[in-house]
């Protein structure tokens, strides 16, 4: 288990066990969407920041691209 597979556990758990929210640093959020994009996306974050930046997806639904709502979730604590 690597060392962000090792964060993600430790985050599940503590979310399971208890009602709160888990602060993570810029560093970690970001490295969480490139995760989450290229698992399920086949793409990195900075990609996928870009793609929805530039409106790639604006006019098209969740379920009409493979993924997308899936990393949505992690790119949303990204913003500010």
């Amino acid at each position: 288990m690597d060392h962000m597979e090792t964060e993600e556990a430790a985050m599940a758990h503590a979310t399971a066990h208890s009602v709160g929210v888990v602060q993570m640093t810029d560093e970690q959020a970001s490295a969480m969407l490139d995760r989450a994009a290229r698992k399920y996306m086949g793409i990195s974050g900075a990609e996928f920041t870009r793609r929805v930046e530039s409106g790639e997806w604006q006019d098209r639904g969740y379920d009409e691209v493979e993924g997308l709502a899936e990393v949505w979730a992690y790119y949303l604590p990204n913003q500010d």
